[in-house]
């Protein structure tokens, strides 16, 4: 396939140290072999395109440190070799990271996102498995990260969820507090989780109130960033309009591909293959040509997403609306004063997923 392919996501291990509630990822002991990653980030970094990303997820990818540190040494070899500029990134619960690993990211610059939500009583309540006991560990090390690596490589990932969206500008200034600099906000979608219109609206407004203040933040040259911002900053740099499906696939231990997290586990997950790394493409995935108008696109999206709307969904279009408005005001202060050219330039390095 000719096809530019910008990001992959490796969900290397199915297994977990932990239960979230909110999780979608079915535990069980599936776990990546070395040759199907290789075969897929062959695959993204031999594709057309210059600017390339790899996520190592799970369950928890650290239970399967050995693997995680072959891949991420090949994916840097490989980029090197290929002359693209690539960004790596382990997203993590946090609970087994320790200065040994710590150190083997700093020294190979592979950036992680530790799943924090706030403070513990936030946080606590939705893991099911030593609350108080896990958050103070979790904690602990996200402390240590942020002193053995640099600010620009360790990100929050925050779930908010219906009952915590009153909470969210709070949790935010917390984790700022401790150090955070970089945010991923994952409104939680799925089953058992139903936004209201006040939850909705507690979401809109807390958000507006971080987004305020990283404008604010950034007037005084002090950056925070926000992942969903930071996609639009990059998108707008780049002008170039792509497959939507090219730039997030969803790679099973077994290397099929699919445009979604959720349908990894779904009921019937063939029915979604777009096809797989070691064993190619479905043909007419393969072969047609990207226009997003089109029919052949559209109706792509539907038979290979699984016409699939959940829960929630509203609140993450929500969350990129709002972003794509901060982020084309951002642009337009660039123009204008300092502080800001200084934050656009700043959140070309501040990818993480």
């Amino acid at each position: 396939m000719d096809r530019e392919i910008r990001k992959i996501k490796l969900l290397v291990t199915s297994s977990c140290n932990l239960n979230c509630r909110y999780c979608f990822v079915k535990k069980g002991g599936q776990v990546m072999d070395i040759l199907v990653a290789k075969a897929a980030v062959g695959s993204l970094l031999k594709s057309p395109g210059l600017s390339k990303e790899i996520l190592i997820y799970g369950g928890e990818p650290l239970l399967e440190f050995a693997l995680v540190k072959k891949i991420s040494l090949f994916a840097k070899k490989e980029a090197q070799k290929n002359k693209k500029e690539l960004v790596v990134s382990v997203a993590t619960n946090g609970i087994l990271l320790d200065s040994e690993k710590l150190l083997f990211f700093k020294k190979n610059e592979v950036k992680i996102s530790i799943s924090i939500d706030g403070d513990k009583k936030t946080h606590a309540p939705n893991r099911l498995q030593h609350n108080s006991i896990e958050y103070e560990k979790i904690l602990k090390n996200l402390k240590l990260a942020l002193s053995v690596m640099s600010p620009g490589q360790v990100s929050a990932l925050v779930a908010v969820m219906p009952a915590n969206a009153k909470k969210l500008y709070a949790n935010l200034i917390y984790l700022q507090k401790i150090g955070i600099e970089n945010f991923n906000l994952e409104p939680i979608q799925g089953q058992g989780y139903h936004w209201s219109a006040k939850a909705k609206a507690e979401f809109e407004k807390n958000l507006k109130n971080f987004i305020q203040h990283i404008f604010k933040s950034t007037r005084q040259g002090k950056f925070i960033f926000l992942g969903s911002v930071t996609r639009f900053l990059i998108q707008n740099k780049s002008k170039r309009e792509t497959c939507l499906f090219c730039e997030n696939m969803e790679v099973s231990p077994a290397g099929d591909i699919f445009l979604s997290p959720f349908l990894i586990d779904a009921e019937r997950p063939e029915d979604f293959v777009v096809g797989n790394f070691q064993k190619g493409f479905k043909k007419d995935y393969e072969t047609c040509a990207y226009d997003k108008h089109s029919w052949q696109c559209r109706h792509c999206w539907k038979t290979y997403n699984g016409k699939a709307v959940f829960a929630g969904a509203e609140i993450v279009q929500l969350r990129n609306r709002m972003s794509e408005i901060f982020a084309a005001i951002l642009l337009d202060l660039a123009k204008k004063e300092k502080p800001f050219a200084a934050y656009v330039n700043k959140a070309q390095e501040r990818i993480f997923e």
